[in-house]
């Protein structure tokens, strides 16, 4: 799966539930939320945490260990 950033700073709500999605995980409304919020306040401020529900966040690090990326997911 892929998301362009500007797809993803454009259109968050679609792209993090395409994300969702990817990792076969069910789309938490409250996730969506922040991270519309947390997205266009990004394209501002600059770079902040992730924040991920339980099973959204384990398998967001184990596909950042897997390709070898040091960032990780916290929980939301």
């Amino acid at each position: 799966m892929t998301a362009p950033y500007t797809e993803l700073t454009s259109q968050p709500s679609p792209v993090l539930k395409q994300i969702a999605g990817f990792l076969e995980v069910d789309p938490y409304e409250k996730w969506i939320l922040r991270g519309t919020r947390s997205l266009d306040a990004r394209r501002v401020r600059g770079v902040e945490s992730l924040f991920l529900p339980p099973n959204m966040c384990a398998a967001f690090n184990q596909f950042q260990e897997q390709l070898g990326f040091k960032n990780r997911a916290q929980l939301l």
